[in-house]
């Protein structure tokens, strides 16, 4: 916040000089010990960001100079994306910021500098063949936060290959996220946070669905089928089913604030309840946090009364 602030305040300094030194003071260099690079990578990234939290991309048309900062910022945290898989979350919400804090103008660059996330190019002789790249949780954040950012800021893409692969996506839309359950189980590993994609899917089906109140229950009927452990995953002890678990009942709690009071029976369904059932009594390993969960029903339910 610091830096976005001193870089706002001060515009005699240009942007390609900041940009610059932003780059030079964090490059690897040989000989560095992991823990170093890391504070490296992260520096990099931080400072992209201090760049465009500054706002000073956001008023005026991009120039020329803009635009190289952008592709070269962007680019950047693209292939730091593909670099670790620790930074994929951070990059992304980076590019997420950089496409809110820049004017319109600059928007198709970071798109054009994102389609390594979704297109992968390779070139076979004189041919030039692009081949799709499998979803995976934060690449299916980014592309819902995406569309979501474009209504919003009522930005149309004037290519069409752009607006095919981000505005008119065919493998995404309300329907459609049913049927992605192994992008949102593999989301589970970060707990204990919930992954900003089951967020960011909320908010998309909240925007985008003609009926959002019945698209996110069926929603969460297929989140329920498909991420919730099977009883042979529990038998064989497999950790992720447990996180799965426990991502589950937090998902539950923010569909609760999201949905009306009509709703909350449709979200207790059959697999929901009996897996609260099972862990509600004894030393169950999700029997504390299925207790708070009891608890909080309880005080929604006291502070709704008190407000009707």
């Amino acid at each position: 916040m610091t830096a976005s602030c001193i870089i706002r305040f001060f515009p005699e300094v240009t942007m390609e000089c900041i940009c610059n030194e932003v780059f030079t003071a964090s490059e690897i260099q040989n000989g560095m010990k992991n823990t170093e690079k890391k504070d490296q990578w992260l520096g990099r990234v931080f400072g992209i960001l201090a760049l465009y939290r500054s706002t000073r991309f956001l008023p005026n048309k991009a120039s020329a100079s803009d635009i190289e900062i952008t592709k070269k910022c962007a680019s950047e945290l693209v292939r730091l994306h593909h670099l670790k898989s620790w930074l994929c979350t951070i990059c992304v919400h980076a590019l997420l910021t950089m496409l809110q804090l820049s004017h319109e103008s600059l928007v198709p660059v970071i798109l054009e500098c994102c389609t390594p996330l979704f297109e992968e190019v390779s070139h076979n002789e004189d041919e030039e063949l692009v081949a799709p790249v499998p979803l995976s949780p934060s690449s299916l954040f980014f592309l819902l936060q995406t569309q979501l950012l474009l209504h919003q800021r009522g930005i149309k893409l004037a290519s069409p290959a752009l607006h095919r692969l981000f505005a008119a996506n065919a493998e995404v839309s309300p329907a459609r996220l049913a049927t992605l359950m192994p992008i949102y189980a593999a989301s589970t590993t970060v707990y204990p946070k919930v992954h900003p994609l089951w967020t960011a899917s909320i908010a998309y089906i909240q925007a985008f669905s003609d009926s959002p109140d019945v698209t996110l229950v069926e929603w969460w009927n297929a989140v329920t089928t498909a991420v919730l452990p099977t009883s042979v995953e529990r038998k064989a002890w497999e950790p992720r089913a447990w996180l799965r678990h426990r991502t589950c009942i937090k998902v539950f709690c923010l569909l609760f604030k999201a949905l009306p009071a009509s709703c909350f029976g449709s979200l207790l369904n059959a697999k929901f309840t009996r897996m609260l059932q099972a862990n509600a009594g004894g030393k169950k390993l999700l029997h504390n946090q299925t207790v708070r969960l009891f608890k909080w029903f309880l005080e929604v339910g006291a502070s709704a009364r008190r407000e009707a």
